[in-house]
């Protein structure tokens, strides 16, 4: 375990504020001679959400390319964790990176939502800017899940309410207070595809099966969501279709 005082040392001494949440911060600083990230409460009342969001980190154990706890700090809510290499879904639209890269992406992205959810885990906030993604050596795209703070098992309410039409990421029910489920997921993965496919309007067909599967994926029921290993044949059969790079 880490002290207040070391955490704040480590975030004065060169940490980079990667984001900002209503509990909390992101910083990435050096600790133990690498990068690592610094995840701090905004106030002390936010404790037990820091507690439950290790708890899973340890639990998953990395599974869904999920970063590893370093450590946990002792008098105040706070933890360290692995810095994930790359850069986020979100960025890759933004630097209209290729689309076969992008593409790629989504369907590792997809494999590792299925680790988790073979765990018994639901992300519950998935989104372009909750996946970081790093091109190995090999050629190889990797997809990391990462803000698991609304992380929990699946069969259970994250507590979730609010206006679909604000969160559009979160599937209908979860806004309603309702369970996680693989649907749920399933339904916030199609979101992720179509903030592909209209950052890539001009690269695939109007009426692709990419898009058809998109819009099964987030329909409202989710009773009449296509099951999970659909999407992830879909998202491989994607790979291999034509497009304009």
């Amino acid at each position: 375990m880490v002290l207040e005082s070391e955490i704040t040392r480590l975030v004065s001494e060169g940490g980079v504020l990667l984001g900002e949440g209503v509990f909390g911060w992101a910083f990435r600083v050096r600790y133990q001679g690498r990068d690592a990230v610094v995840k701090m409460a905004k106030d002390r009342q936010h404790a037990q959400l820091f507690r439950e969001e290790v708890h899973t980190l340890v639990q998953l154990d990395g599974l869904g390319g999920a970063p590893r706890v370093a450590t946990v700090c002792e008098d105040y809510p706070g933890f360290i964790m692995d810095y994930c290499g790359g850069g986020t879904l979100q960025s890759m639209l933004k630097d209209a990176a290729p689309v076969g890269a992008v593409l790629r992406a989504v369907h590792d992205l997809a494999l590792r939502l299925e680790e988790i959810h073979r765990a018994g885990y639901a992300h519950n906030d998935l989104k372009v800017d909750n996946v970081m993604v790093e091109t190995g050596a090999d050629g190889r795209v990797r997809a990391r899940l990462i803000d698991l703070g609304l992380c929990g098992r699946l069969g259970e309410s994250p507590g979730l309410e609010g206006d679909p039409k604000v969160h559009r990421h979160v599937a209908p029910e979860l806004l309603r207070r309702g369970v996680s489920s693989v649907e749920s997921e399933t339904y916030s993965l199609g979101y992720v595809l179509r903030d592909v496919l209209r950052a890539y309007a001009g690269s695939l067909p109007r009426e692709s099966e990419l898009r058809c599967l998109a819009r099964a994926m987030t329909c409202p029921d989710p009773l009449r969501r296509p099951a999970y290993q659909l999407c992830l044949a879909g998202l491989a059969d994607s790979l291999e279709a034509p497009r304009r790079e």
